[in-house]
């Protein structure tokens, strides 16, 4: 799995990892808030994940990088 994201992603692999746990922490952060009241402090896990993903993202395309989309 490593290898294929630094293909997909050039190298940068934190990018995609922080993309992967905001989009898999999201729903099950979710549903846990739903579940139980305390457990809703948990949502800066996919958050984060979200806006290191998009910082990231933002700062690969201002350095010249090459769109993924």
């Amino acid at each position: 799995m490593y290898r294929s994201l630094v293909a997909i992603y050039g190298g940068n692999v934190e990018q995609a990892v922080a993309w992967m746990v905001g989009a898999v922490a999201m729903p099950i952060v979710c549903f846990a808030a739903a579940w139980r009241k305390p457990l809703r402090n948990l949502f800066f896990i996919p958050v984060l994940g979200l806006l290191v993903g998009g910082v990231l993202t933002c700062w690969v395309l201002a350095a010249g990088g090459v769109p993924l989309i």
